[in-house]
């Protein structure tokens, strides 16, 4: 059964037990949340960790209006992909999340408000909201630290524990060095995520020092069961020999500080995911396969405390064109 509680004007869904480690059970239960009259519902999820698939054959979370029929679904979610936080107009608000694997996640908890019609959240056409406004409070729940600023504002980002007065908001700085977070709408390529660091003048993430390694985690722990890409090549056959057998960063510097421990051979592309309890894992995907919607960029900050500008958060509407044009540049550099 569904943990269901109300607090009048906002509430949450979760699995039995929710508090991050604990694997749900099978199960197959239903939540009813009645809305208030000339309000809307505000829906976000804090976490999702189940055992589901692409397909949506195994566990799944599905979201209703007025009614169990398919033809009142409003959204599906199969994977760890967090679905983004959204406004439904509808006057009853149904959660079904049908458990068929004997290989559990931890679940998941939904997040909920209500807001009247003359006080509605409202999101811009590029995917990020307009948090500058009197009732912002009332929707602050829905937009934890992420590492990405989904309001115009940053007003989301500006209290984070990471947020570095040196890198500006959505950064950390790491021993002189700017990390920021960036998360696409779909999964892509290595190389794509590649090519969106180059087109905001900075590259993707590999740790030359222990410091910027711990910085990197403590990105990574914002953002659990996710995958990310991570800027580590193999050394080019132009290295001395003693460097053969090693890795590079995407600056063409051989990386000393290596956190990884083995290697197959399989791929030249890394990519990686952390887990509770300071576990992670090295996958290595194909570098022109889509596997990941997770990446950190970095940049180094000038000598003359001069800022570079804050790049521009991937959205919705633009990241298709960026992707798309990544993916491009991306095989005619590394072909």
């Amino acid at each position: 059964m569904f943990h269901l509680q109300d607090y009048n004007d906002a509430g949450f869904v979760q699995t039995p037990n929710w508090i991050g480690r604990t694997r749900y059970p099978l199960m197959d239960s239903w939540a009813e949340i009645p809305i208030p009259r000339h309000h809307q519902i505000m829906v976000s999820f804090q976490e999702v960790d189940i055992g589901g698939s692409e397909e949506c054959r195994h566990d799944k979370i599905s979201l209703y209006s007025e009614g169990h029929l398919n033809s009142s679904l409003i959204h599906e979610i199969c994977t760890t992909h967090k679905p983004p936080v959204s406004l439904y107009n509808v006057s009853k608000l149904y959660i079904h999340f049908k458990s068929v694997t004997f290989y559990p996640g931890t679940g998941f908890r939904l997040s909920f408000s209500f807001h009247a019609l003359s006080a509605l959240p409202q999101q811009l056409r590029d995917g990020r909201w307009n948090c500058s406004v009197p009732h912002w409070p009332d929707f602050r729940l829905h937009f934890p630290c992420n590492l990405v600023s989904d309001c115009v504002g940053g007003e989301d980002e500006v209290d984070c524990p990471y947020t570095s007065h040196v890198c500006g908001p959505g950064f950390q700085s790491a021993n002189g060095t700017c990390l920021q977070f960036v998360k696409t709408d779909r999964n892509i390529s290595w190389k794509a995520a590649s090519e969106i660091c180059k087109s905001r003048g900075m590259l993707l993430m590999a740790a030359q020092t222990p410091t910027e390694w711990a910085a990197t985690l403590d990105l990574l722990r914002y953002r659990p069961f996710e995958r990310s890409f991570y800027g580590l090549v193999l050394s080019p056959p132009s290295l001395p020999y003693m460097y053969s057998q090693g890795f590079t960063g995407l600056d063409g510097i051989f990386i000393h500080f290596l956190p990884v421990d083995f290697y197959y051979g399989i791929s030249g592309c890394f990519g990686i995911r952390f887990r509770p309890k300071d576990i992670l894992d090295i996958f290595l995907p194909l570098c022109d396969i889509n596997m990941a919607s997770l990446l950190i960029c970095k940049f180094a900050v000038s000598g003359d405390d001069t800022l570079p500008q804050m790049p521009v958060s991937l959205t919705a509407n633009c990241a298709s064109q960026i992707i798309s044009d990544a993916i491009i540049f991306g095989t005619a550099l590394m072909a």
